[in-house]
């Protein structure tokens, strides 16, 4: 398969630089070098064979086969001009990205950096060199100032005050703290679900100290565990309880707004049933309760982020799983170790997804647009540092389905490909969906322009649009 990728004429970066063809070369070589391991997923650019730069303006890649996902590996070149001077090995390290050389690497969106206080905020300011693909116009702000909160109330509160003219990153739970905010306020759905992440790895799982008493190995890697789990779980007493009931229960991790969505059967709430998987697998229950199988006791670690909505979530499921055998340890980390990426954890980061620390996490994942996006996510193939399969889930059967994805450009084989995949997905216990999310916003009267996406593009995709009412 060839493809071929024409530039708009004139594009420069914001030093001033022409950005070319060979700026996304260098993209592609920059993530495959040796040197930059664990930056996540990688093998859609290992399928290009070979990039040919036929002019400045138009780039050629060469594919051996048939790639899904080539249309989606266009997205971010990067400034060769500025990074070839910083060896790979140290630009992992943070090299000509730290806050005191910032300013000078160069971007190709409507504001380029100015300065940056870690943990409090980051200054940008409009480049010159960037035109809206609307209007033909560079931005109408002159500059964008964002603050970091340390939780959604502070920021809703911040919002509240005149602080900030724009907040982003709520949920579902934080309406009822915003409902008189009136139109400021914007919740849409979006390809985006909350959900329990089971650890499938026989042998990398939580070293939390507060189960290290179960004896050796992972209990979730029991495929009756993670089933069992999932009757366990009373998803509407979630919504209910905690959501006010505003939430759509999740019966698979594909977004129903999205053209490859296959419902499947509603979860069930049956600890009766839960209970009888564990037993029929071994899992007998102790004096205490607690089940016990080949001297692993059913001990495991609960992993979330701070927000008062998961952590009030893990505290109904831990107690749905002591009805039927199983003892859950909540465990609320920062954002910042639960999703290091895998460069940045180590073995010890507390509930590092990256690195495998946990048993059952819940979080929430936004979907691709591209159903090749659950390849990197699910595949055998896509274990950390070469891919985002952190759970390392392996099942031929989940393999088969997304390699059909990735090698055919038909709709209807991706489509029937991505039914079976959910299928599996549900019948295996891949994960436990818990309901779809919406993207959550706060747009003050002050902020023009603001329209919301569903995708991953996020709420700031036309930030070179945005203007000041005044």
């Amino acid at each position: 398969m060839t493809v071929t990728w024409k530039l708009r004429d004139g594009l420069k970066w914001s030093d001033g630089q022409p950005l070319t063809c060979d700026d996304f070369k260098y993209a592609q070589e920059w993530v495959l070098d040796k040197d930059n391991s664990g930056i996540g997923t990688i093998s859609g650019y290992q399928a290009i064979s070979k990039v040919d730069c036929t002019s400045d303006t138009e780039m050629v890649w060469h594919f051996p086969k048939i790639y899904e996902g080539y249309i989606t590996l266009a997205v971010a070149p990067l400034p060769r001009h500025y990074l070839k001077d910083f060896p790979i090995k140290d630009q992992v390290s943070g090299a000509g990205f730290r806050p005191n050389e910032i300013s000078k690497m160069p971007v190709s969106g409507a504001f380029k950096f100015d300065t940056v206080t870690p943990g409090a905020e980051l200054r940008l300011v409009k480049n010159p060199n960037y035109t809206s693909f609307s209007t033909g116009k560079p931005a109408h702000l002159d500059n964008l100032v964002w603050k970091w909160y340390g939780d959604a109330d502070a920021m809703i509160a911040g919002f509240k005050g005149g602080e900030v003219d724009f907040a982003t990153d709520l949920q579902d739970s934080d309406i009822p703290k915003v409902q008189d905010l009136g139109e400021q306020v914007s919740a849409i759905p979006a390809l985006l679900y909350e959900f329990l992440r089971p650890n499938w790895s026989p042998t990398e799982c939580s070293k939390n100290d507060g189960v290290q008493d179960r004896g050796k190995g992972c209990p979730m890697s029991d495929p009756a565990m993670r089933q069992a789990v999932s009757y366990a779980i009373d998803k509407t007493e979630i919504n209910t309880r905690l959501l006010g009931g505003t939430v759509q229960i999740a019966n698979t991790n594909i977004s129903p707004g999205a053209w490859f969505f296959a419902d499947q059967p509603p979860a069930t709430f049956d600890p009766e049933k839960a209970k009888q998987i564990l037993e029929d697998a071994g899992w007998k229950a102790g004096a205490d309760g607690i089940r016990e199988k080949g001297g692993l006791k059913a001990k495991i670690e609960l992993c979330t982020t701070t927000r008062q909505v998961r952590q009030d979530t893990l505290a109904l499921i831990a107690g749905w799983l002591k009805d039927v055998g199983i003892e859950g340890v909540p465990n609320a980390v920062s954002p910042d170790d639960i999703f290091a990426d895998y460069n940045t954890a180590t073995a010890d980061t507390p509930c590092a997804l990256s690195r495998s620390n946990f048993d059952l996490a819940e979080h929430a994942f936004s979907s691709s647009i591209d159903p090749l996006g659950n390849y990197f996510s699910y595949h055998s193939s896509q274990f950390e540092p070469t891919g985002v399969n952190d759970a390392q889930v392996k099942d031929t059967a989940i393999d088969a389905a997304l390699t059909a994805v990735q090698d055919s450009v038909d709709f209807s084989v991706i489509k029937d490909s991505m039914a079976e995949f959910q299928k599996v997905y549900v019948e295996k216990t891949v994960e436990i969906p818990l309901y779809y999310r919406k993207n959550v916003d706060l747009a003050g009267p002050k902020l023009g322009n603001f329209f919301a996406n569903p995708t991953q593009a996020g709420p700031t995709w036309n930030a070179v649009d945005w203007f000041f009412k005044g």
